[in-house]
Protein backbone atom coordinates (compact mmCIF):
# COMPACT_ATOMS: atom_id res chain seq x y z
CA UNK A 1 0.00 0.00 0.00
CA UNK A 2 1.30 3.20 -1.13
CA UNK A 3 0.86 6.37 0.97
CA UNK A 4 1.89 9.71 0.87
CA UNK A 5 3.26 11.23 3.48
CA UNK A 6 3.56 15.24 4.38
CA UNK A 7 6.59 17.06 3.80
CA UNK A 8 8.38 18.00 6.91
CA UNK A 9 8.95 21.41 5.26
CA UNK A 10 13.36 20.81 5.18
CA UNK A 11 13.53 19.90 1.62
CA UNK A 12 16.57 17.74 2.07
CA UNK A 13 14.61 14.41 2.27
CA UNK A 14 17.14 11.56 0.78
CA UNK A 15 20.05 14.14 0.29
CA UNK A 16 22.62 13.59 3.37
CA UNK A 17 23.86 17.39 4.90
CA UNK A 18 27.01 17.80 5.40
CA UNK A 19 27.89 19.50 8.49
CA UNK A 20 31.31 20.55 9.12
CA UNK A 21 32.33 20.86 12.66
CA UNK A 22 35.17 22.02 14.41
CA UNK A 23 37.45 20.79 17.19
CA UNK A 24 36.40 20.62 20.39
CA UNK A 25 37.57 19.82 23.51
CA UNK A 26 36.12 16.81 25.96
CA UNK A 27 34.54 18.85 28.40
CA UNK A 28 33.23 21.28 25.58
CA UNK A 29 31.96 17.79 23.53
CA UNK A 30 29.92 16.96 26.44
CA UNK A 31 28.37 20.28 27.41
CA UNK A 32 27.39 20.09 24.16
CA UNK A 33 25.86 16.46 24.39
CA UNK A 34 24.12 17.30 26.93
CA UNK A 35 22.68 20.21 25.59
CA UNK A 36 21.67 18.44 22.82
CA UNK A 37 19.64 15.79 24.81
CA UNK A 38 18.38 18.37 26.90
CA UNK A 39 16.50 20.29 24.21
CA UNK A 40 15.55 17.05 22.73
CA UNK A 41 13.87 15.91 25.98
CA UNK A 42 12.02 19.08 25.66
CA UNK A 43 11.05 18.93 22.33
CA UNK A 44 9.61 15.15 22.59
CA UNK A 45 7.72 16.04 25.86
CA UNK A 46 5.81 19.23 24.23
CA UNK A 47 5.68 17.81 20.63
CA UNK A 48 5.72 13.74 21.89
CA UNK A 49 1.88 13.21 20.57
CA UNK A 50 2.47 15.20 16.84
CA UNK A 51 5.57 13.29 16.48
CA UNK A 52 3.63 9.96 17.14
CA UNK A 53 0.87 10.77 15.17
CA UNK A 54 2.87 11.35 12.25
CA UNK A 55 4.77 8.63 12.38
CA UNK A 56 1.56 6.47 13.30
CA UNK A 57 1.05 5.63 9.36
CA UNK A 58 4.21 4.20 8.95
CA UNK A 59 4.07 1.57 11.54
CA UNK A 60 0.63 0.82 10.49
CA UNK A 61 2.03 0.41 6.46
CA UNK A 62 5.25 -1.74 7.96
CA UNK A 63 3.15 -4.02 10.75
CA UNK A 64 2.44 -7.41 9.59
CA UNK A 65 0.80 -9.92 11.82
CA UNK A 66 2.05 -12.69 9.83
CA UNK A 67 4.74 -12.08 11.89
CA UNK A 68 2.65 -12.33 15.40
CA UNK A 69 3.75 -15.64 16.72
CA UNK A 70 1.03 -14.87 19.85
CA UNK A 71 3.98 -14.30 22.83
CA UNK A 72 3.99 -11.23 25.08
CA UNK A 73 7.44 -10.53 25.45
CA UNK A 74 7.76 -9.31 29.09
CA UNK A 75 9.45 -6.40 28.75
Amino acid sequence: MNKSYPDTGFGWQGIDAKIVLPRLSDEAVIAVHDFIHHVLDQFEACYGPQIDRFYAPLYEDSHDDGLDIGIDWPL
